[in-house]
């Protein structure tokens, strides 16, 4: 059964990507978020917006870096495990 009110607490911690691309994340509990194994792609801070997750996220590379935010709609179909999706993509992700 679906999760339907997510909170804080479902969601901090540190999710394994379990698409090829394996793009970890740690969500800590002060609005910090890491990158697990990104050198490139720095994930900085989130927060949670109802069903939302926003991700202010750093791109560095080619001497150029610019600074985003993605919004992905949260989906816990159990505790352990995140859907994320947004209009380009939907990926699942395990909790470490």
């Amino acid at each position: 059964m679906f999760k339907k009110t997510i909170n804080d607490k479902d969601i901090i911690g540190s999710w394994l990507d379990q698409s090829e691309a394996q793009l970890h994340f740690t969500l800590l509990e002060n609005g910090k978020a890491l990158s697990d194994n990104m050198k490139t792609l720095i994930y900085q801070k989130w927060e949670l917006r109802n069903d939302s997750l926003i991700l202010t996220i750093k791109s560095e590379g080619n001497g150029n870096s610019s600074i985003d935010k993605m919004a992905y709609k949260i989906v816990m179909p159990a505790s352990d495990k995140m859907i994320l999706s947004n209009t380009y993509s939907s990926n699942e992700y395990l909790k470490k």
